[in-house]
């Protein structure tokens, strides 16, 4: 049956592969998750924003997470699970750096919805693939594992936000988009 293959792969190289693979995605989604909390108040003073300009940054980015999370599922569907999470992990990259050059407000709105939408595929492709491609027996352990690099990739992001904010804003975003450049990096490999 289906679950005959992943079990027979066992816990080896495989299994490893495909938990460090989902995990820093799942790292990608902590570290990108926590930039909204250490962002505003940097940007606040930067740009010299009002309360209603914070609040739709923040709605920005969490409507983009959550329309990422619906569109992401289905094309993942139709398409195949692991080239999309390798294309939402992609476009976090692309959007997280691109939004370290945003000159202002709206821009950086824009690009920061748009990194919102990526990251919304990484969490459930990746659960999603662990699920299908880990033997059972290590399933329920894998998916546990997750949970910590989302927590390390949080960690991660705020430690670098402690060394970087409020001046260095632009390398902090920068930085917080590594794990999912790590992902693609050895994916090609893989």
């Amino acid at each position: 049956p289906e679950e005959a293959l992943p079990e027979k792969r066992g816990a080896g190289r495989y299994s490893l592969g495909v938990l460090c693979l989902c995990g820093f995605g799942w790292m990608s989604d902590g570290a990108e998750n926590v930039v909204l909390s250490y962002m505003l108040p940097t940007l606040e003073d930067l740009w010299s924003l009002s309360p209603s300009q914070l609040g739709a940054m923040s709605t920005a980015i969490y409507f983009g997470q959550a329309a990422g999370a619906t569109f992401w599922g289905a094309l993942a569907d139709a398409g195949g699970r692991r080239p999309v999470f390798l294309l939402s992990l992609a476009l976090t990259v692309l959007f997280g750096v691109a939004s370290s050059a945003a000159p202002g407000f709206y821009t950086y709105c824009m690009l920061r919805l748009a990194t919102g939408f990526a990251i919304g595929g990484n969490l459930p492709l990746a659960v999603s693939l662990a699920s299908e491609l880990l033997p059972p027996s290590l399933r329920d352990r894998g998916v546990v594992a997750l949970q910590l690099f989302n927590e390390i990739g949080s960690l991660g992001s705020t430690g670098l936000a402690a060394l970087l904010l409020p001046g260095r804003w632009r390398l902090y975003l920068c930085l917080v988009a590594l794990p999912a450049a790590a992902v693609l990096a050895a994916a090609a490999f893989a």
